[in-house]
């Protein structure tokens, strides 16, 4: 399939977040997209809490309709995988919104409910029970690194890290 795999960071977690940064890589880790996006509204503090990126460091970032193009080539009808897919395809689609831009046509696939069938717990509500991205990596034996997570870039690459454990079952040696 030679998957993509992408995360973002945002202003905040309802329904006018936009993206404040994107990543992308590929199968290996490399980085083919790694980029702040200026954001047309404000952010939350407890956005910028979360993944430390602040207002300041946004101003010379480009906006979203600078960045969308090569967004778009990148995911434009590939498979790619978000280890909470159904929050950063709806953020991609409320930032493509934002600016009037037509969403990018891709099949996301959900690396965190792969790995909560994978890992096995069982929930009360009687499904298998979604681990954190940070808790999954604990679970397969990589140390994640606490200052490092939400951080986009970091973000996907262990999200590789998670898909290639669970297809061979081997901790992959790279560095992230």
């Amino acid at each position: 399939m030679d998957p993509l795999f992408l995360d973002t960071e945002t202003t905040n977690l309802d329904d006018t977040a936009e993206v404040v940064e994107i990543a992308v890589t590929n199968r290996h880790g490399t980085k083919l997209l790694n980029t702040l996006v200026k954001p047309q509204g404000p952010m939350s503090a407890a956005a910028q809490n979360v993944h430390q990126i602040s207002e300041l460091e946004l101003k010379g970032a480009p906006s979203w309709p600078i960045t969308y193009p090569r967004v778009y080539k990148l995911l434009y009808k590939r498979p790619v995988i978000i280890f909470n897919a159904d929050f950063d395809v709806r953020i991609l689609r409320q930032t493509c919104n934002a600016w009037a831009l037509p969403p990018i046509p891709f099949t996301p696939l959900c690396a965190m409910r792969l790995y909560a069938e994978f890992h096995g717990q069982w929930s009360e509500k009687g499904q298998f029970k979604y681990q954190s991205q940070a808790r999954a990596l604990e679970q397969i034996g990589h140390p994640a690194a606490a200052t490092s997570l939400h951080r986009a870039a970091y973000d996907a690459q262990m999200t590789s890290e998670i898909i290639y454990t669970m297809a061979t079952g081997i901790k992959p040696l790279r560095a992230a």
